[in-house]
Order: C-alpha cells, then structure tokens, then sequence
C-alpha cells in the first residue's frame, strides 16, 4: 500500500530535521495506538514475520521539494 501525503505551509521557510522518518513513523505508530495500543506496540517491537525473519512495515522516500538546503542536521524547505 502506499500513501501519498501532500503538505503546504504559507511561510516563506521550513526547517525539518534530517531523520525526519524517525518522526513520521512514530506519528504513525502514536496514530495506531490510539484504536489498539497493543497492535502498535506489537507492530513496533516485532514487525511482521516472514521466514525466520522480522520486517519493519514502514519504509519513506526522499522529501520531493523543488527547493532546498542542508544546514546543519536540518532541511530548509
């Protein structure tokens, strides 16, 4: 499944930190929690096993924007 998520922000300049993915999955995970906290934290701790092995369900692409700017460990969007 994927999900395309859309964000506008009317100012001029927008600092995210670079690990950004680590925010967006406990967003998700802090979502899930709120109709079934043992889900999430099932989810969180064990993943979804698969021939031995334990996958993560969460995997990000890169922010597409037309214009930014590495300072320090943030984006300037």
């Amino acid at each position: 499944m994927r999900i395309t998520l859309t964000l506008e922000n009317p100012r001029h300049e927008v600092r995210i930190p670079l690990h950004y993915n680590y925010l967006l999955a406990s967003c998700i995970y802090r979502t899930l929690a709120t109709s079934s906290s043992s889900y999430a934290e099932r989810l969180h701790q064990e993943g979804y096993p698969f021939q031995g092995k334990h996958f993560k369900p969460f995997t990000f692409s890169q922010l597409l924007v037309a214009r930014r700017q590495m300072q320090g460990d943030q984006l300037l969007i």
